[in-house]
């Protein structure tokens, strides 16, 4: 057999990278398939790496202001009763509070966190972003 196809993401970021036996493979695209095309032997390993940057992504193109906070395919909410507006940049810094944990924010944020990881806290998925 000499053809394998790895889903790639749309949503996965630079980074992301596929390697036969330690070798980065060429082409590897968002939204596409990465085609390896070699004769296979017993023991060839395959490493594929997803990048999952934060990003912002609006809720639609009518509304470009009110975006969710995304990281991969994981969408982080706000948690708490007070919601206010975010500048992009303070959106775009979003990073997980201890590594490996379900508690993400920026200094002076509310918390965010994935949907899985909290209970019947108000939470908001889409942000108000002001200028």
């Amino acid at each position: 057999m000499r053809l394998r196809l790895l889903r790639i993401p749309a949503w996965a970021g630079p980074v992301t990278r596929v390697a036969v036996n330690g070798r980065v493979q060429p082409g590897v695209v968002p939204g596409h398939f990465a085609t390896i095309d070699r004769e296979w032997r017993d023991g060839d390993r395959v490493a594929l790496v997803i990048d999952r940057t934060l990003r912002l992504e609006a809720v639609d193109a009518q509304h470009p202001d009110r975006v969710a906070v995304m990281q991969g395919p994981l969408a982080l909410f706000a948690l708490g009763g007070e919601m206010p507006s975010f500048t992009r940049a303070q959106l775009a810094s979003v990073r997980q509070r201890t590594p490996g944990g379900t508690e993400w924010g920026f200094a002076g944020s509310p918390s965010f966190a994935p949907y899985f990881a909290f209970g019947t806290e108000t939470a908001r998925l889409y942000q108000n972003v002001r200028s």
